[in-house]
């Protein structure tokens, strides 16, 4: 019995580390998305022809990091409901539902979480591309 609590409290950790490279990518590709976009916002300001061109450009890391958060906040929520589960596991023994040690599958949990396309519209995903996207379109109408 002492075996299969060590697994899973080894299966805890490594769940919660993945809980945390998620966490921590989400927080990147926020940083990412701000910095191209500002830079693709100075290269604007260099340059004397094809202005609305790199406007939408600037769109592009904005979109394209806006999906990349809210998959990355998806993948972190299925990987603390299976922490919960080992957790819950390890803590009421064989009256909780079975979780095989050191397994990190979060398909059984798709169900109790928000799905990707509702995930991409909360507010704190949403937060930093539409305030990204509604200032390039604002710039992009002003250049007219």
């Amino acid at each position: 019995m002492a075996d299969e609590d060590e697994l899973r409290l080894r299966h805890l950790a490594d769940v919660q580390a993945t809980v945390a490279r998620m966490s921590q990518h989400s927080f990147v590709i926020r940083g990412w998305s701000v910095t191209l976009v500002s830079i693709v916002f100075t290269v604007l300001g260099t340059q004397g022809q094809n202005l609305r061109l790199l406007a939408v450009v600037a769109l592009a890391p904005a979109v394209i990091f806006w999906g990349l958060d809210a998959y990355y906040l998806r993948q972190e929520r299925l990987f603390r409901r299976l922490h919960a589960a080992v957790a819950r596991r390890l803590l009421d023994g064989a009256e909780a539902p079975d979780v095989r040690p050191l397994e990190m599958g979060v398909a059984q949990y798709h169900d109790e979480v928000p799905g990707y396309w509702r995930t991409l519209v909360t507010l704190h995903v949403l937060a930093i591309p539409a305030t990204l996207i509604v200032l390039t379109l604002g710039y992009t109408l002003l250049l007219d």
